[in-house]
């Protein structure tokens, strides 16, 4: 995460100069905020070697400023090529750009990501202000959210002493060194814990703010949660005329006779001694199976879901184009079938379980 003020206006002709190293250079992303780009530089300018802009100038007429301002974020292109600019906003508070991506691998736990670049104005310190500025940032975020839940998402940028806290209080920040002078200006936000570890760079050129390079720290649940053992009830086949041989050569009338005295049926004992006989029958005709429970994997995943995910992986390592958009397209068919199915599934367990435990049970299963 760069600054680009007081970096010098940018050249008409002249690509923007990449001045990482080879760390740099293999960074997923960057954003660059106060970049003063208008519509008079060409695309051909903003460029970076193997990276793919997006830019959101600043517009006088929204921003009520003529100089100054602008978002860029960069994407490598080794890491992505599915990208997609999500939202943008300007006005005299604050700047944002949203940009929604697909690495080529993403932790199975998230289905997008989202980065937002953030520029809020010097003059939204007050209060009120500050309100308003982030009001907008919040709104299109939560509605990205609703569309999204499952992604994981970036909120970076220079937000001059206003906090994001009271309108995300369950995000994280991360950035805990001065970014500017004596003051922590350029903040990062995710809606992850332990996602990264945010370290102090150099400044970009003649920038007054340094930059910020953010290492992921983030363990995917396939690797730290632990599998469980647990064990359900399997009907075998033949299981169930079983059950109906036993039911119809068993004489009921004992246990009602066991649980009457003196002309008196106890209905509490005469229940409990009918279910347990029915509980101890359907033990004998079944057999408990013992499965693995992954805290990562999805509930409708099947089998035919995983033989897709085998064949797109391989496509991959082959390098064979054709084949891997033929296979992922496959694979998001599957995904929506299994999805269905299981939808399906549930509505089934609703209808048939006639007590609130009965369907927390096949849920949890």
């Amino acid at each position: 995460m760069d600054s680009l003020r007081r970096y010098g206006p940018l050249s008409t002709t002249k690509p923007v100069a990449s001045r990482g190293r080879r760390k740099r250079k293999r960074c997923e992303r960057r954003q660059r905020r106060e970049s003063r780009l208008h519509d008079n530089i060409p695309d051909a300018a903003k460029q970076l070697e193997g990276m793919t802009s997006f830019c959101a100038d600043r517009e006088a007429a929204s921003s009520g400023k003529s100089r100054g301002g602008g978002l860029c974020v960069y994407i490598n292109k080794d890491w992505c090529v599915n990208t997609t600019v999500a939202a943008k906003h300007c006005s005299p508070l604050a700047e944002f750009l949203i940009v929604k991506f697909r690495l080529i691998y993403l932790p199975r736990e998230f289905t997008i990501m989202l980065v937002v670049a953030v520029n809020v104005a010097p003059s939204a310190n007050a209060e009120a202000n500050a309100n308003e500025a982030v009001g907008g940032l919040h709104e299109a975020i939560s509605e990205l959210l609703t569309t999204h839940p499952d992604s994981f998402v970036v909120i970076a940028g220079d937000f001059n002493h206003t906090s994001l806290k009271t309108v995300f209080p369950k995000f994280l920040q991360y950035v805990d060194f001065k970014t500017r002078a004596d003051n922590t200006l350029d903040l990062v936000y995710t809606n992850t814990p332990q996602a990264y570890k945010a370290a102090p760079r150099p400044h970009l050129g003649h920038s007054d703010h340094i930059s910020v390079m953010l290492t992921p720290a983030y363990k995917p649940l396939l690797k730290h949660v632990r599998a469980e053992k647990r064990q359900r009830r399997v009907w075998p086949k033949g299981a169930a005329s079983a059950l109906q041989d036993c039911f119809l050569h068993t004489d009921w009338d004992i246990f009602k006779t066991a649980a009457s005295y003196d002309d008196h049926t106890d209905i509490e004992e005469y229940a409990e001694e009918v279910i347990s006989y029915i509980a101890k029958c359907t033990e004998d005709v079944t057999v408990m199976k013992t499965f693995t429970a992954r805290g990562y994997k999805k509930p409708w995943m099947t089998t035919e879901v995983r033989s897709l995910l085998k064949a797109r992986d391989t496509a991959y390592r082959l390098g064979d184009r054709s084949a891997l958009r033929s296979a992922r397209s496959a694979l998001s068919l599957g995904i929506r079938k299994a999805k269905r199915a299981y939808v399906g599934k549930i509505h089934g367990h609703f209808l048939t379980q006639v007590t609130p435990d009965g369907c927390d049970r096949e849920l949890k299963l």
